[in-house]
């Protein structure tokens, strides 16, 4: 049958979200909807003051970077580049890091909130106790960008020795949570629920997808094997930022995202043409 956006969501209470946890039933209800599908929308479960104050953030340093891709002659609009602090991953759409290399990174009280939220409990369940916050950033889509190409954000354990033969558990999760309202319009992320299980890799082309509208303040968690594309921003004016954290079982890395030695902050950086996939197009290294 036909999968809703019901079947994928969990609505976080008000007193779950002032307690900071899930209640257990809950929180076993979060676990198999991201075992089974892969995806999961946790409805109402961030701090919508703490997104509009990170909303800001995000605008200031695009404008920044746009500034300083201007000095360099990129316009960012037509041209791909890939720094340290911030890439191209598609025409209109970019990702920036909100971590120690940002122009200003995240403030520690915001750090700490996100650290500290409902949905930290299942992470935990999820990834261990001993999980690895990797890093925070947003990914944007201005007004025109198009949809991007069906993706995975990273590979399957074993693959070169296995192929895709082991349907094993989650190691790496990305935490979305919109800034702004996802109506179609805006263009919302697209999944393919399921498409994490290995043995569904190679039939991605017969699976159904879903588009996962969602409001400010809900939290979209998925495995980082999950099939997924931003959809088209088709609104005339609007951007469309959505914060995300990456977080890891203790001894798995992404450190494929962003190139490590390119600042676009240092003057004497040479521009970079080489941009990023059309989705993150993540290769991560373990290290046990």
């Amino acid at each position: 049958s036909t999968l809703t956006l019901h079947d994928l969501s969990c609505t976080v209470s008000h007193h779950e979200k002032q307690d900071k946890t899930l209640t257990h039933q809950n929180l076993r209800r979060a676990a198999d909807i991201l075992a089974q599908h892969g995806v999961l929308r946790l409805k109402n479960a961030a701090d919508l003051a703490l997104l509009d104050a990170c909303s800001l953030l995000v605008d200031t340093h695009l404008d920044a970077y746009f500034t300083k891709l201007h000095e360099r002659g990129v316009d960012p609009l037509t041209q791909p580049f890939a720094f340290r602090e911030v890439c191209h991953r598609a025409p209109r759409r970019y990702d920036l890091q909100l971590g120690d290399v940002a122009h200003a990174p995240l403030p520690p009280e915001y750090t700490a909130a996100l650290g500290d939220a409902v949905w930290q409990p299942l992470l935990s369940r999820c990834l261990g106790r001993d999980m690895r916050h990797s890093f925070d950033g947003v990914v944007v889509a201005e007004p025109g960008a198009a949809s991007q190409k069906p993706h995975m954000d990273g590979g399957h354990l074993f693959h070169a020795t296995h192929g895709f033969s082991l349907d094993l558990p989650v190691h790496m999760v990305n935490v979305f949570l919109p800034l702004v309202d996802l109506p179609l319009e805006m263009g919302p992320t697209e999944f393919w629920p399921q498409s994490h299980l290995a043995h569904n890799v190679m039939q991605i082309e017969d699976m159904e997808s879903i588009a996962l509208e969602a409001q400010r303040g809900d939290a979209i968690i998925f495995d980082y094997r999950t099939f997924h594309r931003g959809l088209p921003n088709l609104s005339s004016d609007r951007r469309r930022p959505v914060m995300y954290q990456t977080y890891s079982r203790a001894w798995c890395l992404d450190s494929h995202n962003f190139p490590d030695s390119v600042s676009l902050l240092e003057p004497d950086a040479d521009n970079v043409g080489e941009a990023g996939a059309a989705g993150a197009g993540a290769v991560e290294s373990y290290n046990p």
